[in-house]
């Protein structure tokens, strides 16, 4: 930089060090000063001379330092803080160590001198001369040894001593100061995730202090907006905000890792105290913005405490810490693309295997906005699929009622009706999970509705009976869909909104009204009478094989009824004819036996429910003599009757015993207060979604899957043994003995060595 005078610079640098700081200004003034100081490579001692000698000397006299001085001054002290930094980095004598130092004990010099001469600076200078300062600390902890760097403790503790008691309460008055404070703002953040790990403390009053610049700021916008163009504003705005909320993001990130790392650490209740702290600065900064700059970060660390921390943490410390995460996610629910990123994280918790708990947050947030902030279609309908694309709905039942009641709402809100007909597609055409779920979603959805208009529930009403008649049509003998019962639920929900005397006018001009109206639950004398005349007449048509497929289709629903709706049937007319029709059946080939599974499967449930020990001796003598046969068409409900009839059955179902069948048994065998822990789905599921790949032992969990009895070997031999026997059928279909190798070998011996010592216990 040359001189505005044209006199030539007669001064070194060494001589300009030993100049006397009232001597500087008559000598040279500071452009000299710079230009004698450019000719110098010794960047430490450049420094300590501005800082020492030169700003004190001009910032003196009479002229003093204008705006335009400091600007080009700190813009040179940043430049040579770059060259000393890299000298540094690349070489580190213990020379340049001693000016390291030096330099640090020179910017606690030049900021303990900033106050003496703060009230007279712009507010901009001043913003610039902290974010220097700030830049410092920055670059020279990025080099130094951890273990020595007090200094810069101290210089941060001067400079946030300044912006306290001096920058914040400066007002902005330009777009300039506007850049200025965004300067220090972006610095400030940096450091305090520098020197979280050397001084904790220090780090969480640096990001107390970025809250409050960040307030300040973004108070500022309105009264500014027109001095600066639109990109240069949108760039400020982001930086106020954005930037402090994706550090604290990050520090809460690293805070949650240590309390998974060390079992200690979730106990210490000051670091509780500080993720509580950090949530509560990320809260109070949202309110500035409607950006969220990092969605996804903020969800790992969501879910890291939904799934993993919630666990381990005292008590008292999970409300609270909910509830800040929970404002949070309502916060950033207006951010575009956000779903995106909650259904990402959706995919992964169904493919884990864990809970629910973030999307049920999230869609009660889209409910409870009062901003009524627009959710589309289609992103609802992702929401849907990656839900109940697997069997999790029975893992957590209770949540995932809870979702359904969110989806009925959402449908509520929905004027275009695109969800109502969703639902109603899902139902007919979808496979048996989101069929049965977007049911359960229609029948809340229609409770609600259908209280304000009964000219609605007849038109629903008129729709679905139609849907069962043609499900009539479509259905087989050896298929009876799952779809009918489905819908009939819904009639039934329908139905229940009518006055009770409308139903006979309303279902009498549809064919099969008094089997619908029985099924639905709504019975009167005439169904009743129809309900026991029908059954008796169809069942005698059964002994006489005189039974033609409409006929049987419809005892298969009288059978349904009897099963569902006990009250209605008259069973001392009908079970000794029932127990003949069934021991016809197994008289006859195997071919014909599986025409009537579903009429088997039936049977079993009522003879269940009747529990007639003279009926039961004439069954359980059929299925001894039978064993071949029942195998081919064994189901739960076969399953549910034996289990209730030991140890009658017990020799019948050491017969029928496959590692399947154990399964189906623990898991019938399980308390209803356990099935909620359950875990028995994942091995299907990982199989399901994944074909080609053999799940691995951590993704098998078989340590959670359920016991029967007792904590200890005796209920886990069972698992162990199945579990066995099913990797035994692996091993044969991917391995032939040639490939096995000595190490193998051995094992094998082993393997069998044990199993012939348990054999002879």
């Amino acid at each position: 930089m040359s001189s505005k005078n044209d006199e030539p610079v007669l001064l070194t640098f060494e001589e300009l060090k030993h100049l006397e700081v009232e001597d500087i200004a008559i000598c040279i003034d500071k452009y000299q000063a710079m230009q004698i100081c450019e000719k110098s490579t010794a960047y430490g001692d450049i420094y300590n001379v501005w800082v020492r000698k030169l700003l004190k000397s001009y910032g003196g006299s009479t002229a003093g330092i204008s705006t335009k001085d400091w600007i080009q001054i700190l813009e040179y002290l940043a430049k040579v803080l770059e060259k000393f930094v890299y000298d540094l980095s690349n070489s580190k004598t213990d020379m340049l160590v001693k000016q390291l130092n030096q330099w640090w004990t020179d910017t606690l010099e030049f900021l303990k001198w900033l106050h003496t001469i703060i009230s007279g600076l712009d507010v901009h200078i001043v913003c610039l001369i902290l974010a220097f300062a700030l830049e410092i600390v920055i670059k020279t902890c990025k080099i130094a040894d951890r273990r020595l760097i007090q200094p810069v403790i101290q210089i941060h503790q001067q400079l946030l001593y300044t912006l306290t008691n001096n920058m914040l309460k400066m007002d902005m008055q330009n777009i300039e100061d506007l850049k200025g404070f965004s300067k220090v703002l972006i610095s400030l953040c940096d450091v305090a995730t520098i020197i979280s790990s050397s001084d904790i403390k220090l780090s969480i009053e640096t990001w107390r202090i970025v809250a409050k610049i960040s307030g300040k700021f973004s108070g500022y916008f309105n009264n500014i907006q027109q001095s600066g163009g639109d990109e240069i504003m949108n760039e400020l705005k982001i930086n106020a905000t954005g930037k402090p909320i994706t550090g604290i993001i990050k520090e809460l990130n690293k805070l949650f890792n240590y309390f998974l790392e060390d079992d200690e650490a979730p106990n210490n209740e000051n670091f509780l105290k500080v993720a509580q702290f950090y949530l509560k600065l990320i809260k109070s900064i949202m309110k500035n913005t409607q950006l969220f700059p990092v969605p996804n970060e903020f969800l790992q660390v969501y879910t890291k405490f939904l799934h993993q921390l919630k666990m381990k943490i005292s008590r008292k410390y999970i409300e609270p810490m909910q509830k800040d995460l929970n404002d949070i996610l309502a916060m950033a629910n207006n951010q575009e693309g956000m779903e995106n990123y909650v259904l990402q994280h959706l995919v992964e918790d169904n493919e884990q295997f864990v809970s629910c708990d973030l999307i049920l947050q999230y869609m009660s947030h889209l409910l409870e906005d009062t901003n009524k902030h627009i959710i589309s279609f289609e992103v609802i309908k992702r929401i849907f699929n990656v839900l109940f694309d697997g069997p999790l709905i029975f893992i957590e039942g209770e949540k995932y009622a809870k979702l359904l009641s969110y989806f009925a709402a959402l449908t509520a809100e929905d004027i275009s009706g695109d969800l109502h007909i969703l639902w109603c597609t899902n139902l007919l055409e979808a496979m048996w999970i989101k069929a049965l779920t977007s049911c359960e979603i229609l029948r809340m959805y229609y409770g609600y509705l259908l209280n304000a208009s009964n000219e609605q529930a007849h038109a629903c009403l008129e729709f679905w009976i139609k849907s069962w008649q043609n499900c009539n049509v479509e259905i087989t003998t050896s298929s009876f869909g799952y779809k009918r019962f489905l819908i009939e639920r819904l009639i039934r929900t329908i139905a229940l909104q009518l006055p009770s005397n409308n139903h006979q006018l309303f279902f009498h001009n549809h064919p099969n009204c008094e089997v619908l109206l029985l099924k639905c639950g709504l019975a009167d004398t005439k169904s009743r009478s129809y309900l026991n005349t029908t059954l008796t007449d169809h069942l005698n048509g059964m002994l006489d094989m005189q039974l033609n497929k409409k006929q049987y289709i419809e005892l298969l629903d009288l059978l349904d009824i009897c099963c569902s709706h006990g009250e209605f049937v008259n069973f001392n007319d009908i079970s000794n004819k029932l127990v003949k029709a069934f021991l016809l059946i197994f008289s006859l080939p195997m071919t014909e036996i599986q025409k009537f599974r579903h009429f088997i499967y039936k049977s079993f449930a009522i003879f269940k429910i009747l529990n007639n020990m003279q009926l039961d001796k004439e069954i359980l003598k059929c299925l001894e003599d039978n064993l071949n046969k029942i195998k081919e068409v064994f189901g739960v409900f076969m399953l549910e009757y034996l289990m209730q009839r030991k140890p009658q059955s017990q020799t019948i179902l050491k017969r029928l015993t496959t590692p399947e069948v154990m399964k189906l048994q623990r898991f019938l065998e399980t308390s209803n207060n356990k099935t909620g822990d359950l875990r028995i789905f994942q091995d299907a599921y990982n199989r399901h979604k994944n074909k080609c790949k053999q799940p691995s032992l951590q993704d098998v969990h078989i340590s959670k899957r359920p016991r029967v009895a007792g904590e200890g070997l005796s209920s886990d031999y069972k698992c162990i043994l199945n579990e066995m026997f099913e990797q035994s059928k692996l091993i044969l279909t991917k391995q032939t003995a040639t490939t096995f190798d000595d190490k193998d070998y051995d094992l094998l011996i082993c393997i069998k060595t044990n199993i012939e010592k348990c054999l002879k216990k």
